[in-house]
């Protein structure tokens, strides 16, 4: 059973955009630079293609990978993993060259953030 996530008009500031495209656009060196713009807030509705569970898995972190294993509900799991890969492809595209000097942590209360190396 799968979790429903719809995406909203927000002051006409949402930026609806699908897995593929998120995924084209940090694949391609020549893509626009997301920090072109002000502020956006993109909206990615959670796939449900196969291929795109399995991508968002890879890209995971193993502290992350093992959080997934533990959820009981397998749509709030394949939403935490697809929501995690989307992060992942976003600080990906945003980051670019230095998405490599990030490293993903989490708090003692299993709060994860990020740190730059």
């Amino acid at each position: 059973m799968y979790t429903k996530l719809d995406c909203h008009e927000r002051n006409n500031a949402t930026t609806p955009i699908s897995f593929d495209e998120l995924l084209d656009k940090v694949s391609t060196p020549t893509s626009a630079d997301p920090t072109d713009t002000d502020t956006t807030i993109f909206c990615v509705p959670l796939s449900h293609a196969p291929k795109d569970f399995e991508t968002s898995i890879s890209l995971l972190t193993r502290s992350e990978r093992q959080r997934a294993d533990r959820f009981k509900h397998e749509g709030a799991r394949r939403q935490f993993i697809l929501g995690h890969g989307i992060v992942h492809l976003l600080l990906k595209w945003y980051l670019k060259n230095d998405y490599s000097k990030i490293e993903f942590k989490e708090t003692e209360h299993h709060k994860p953030y990020i740190q730059i190396a």
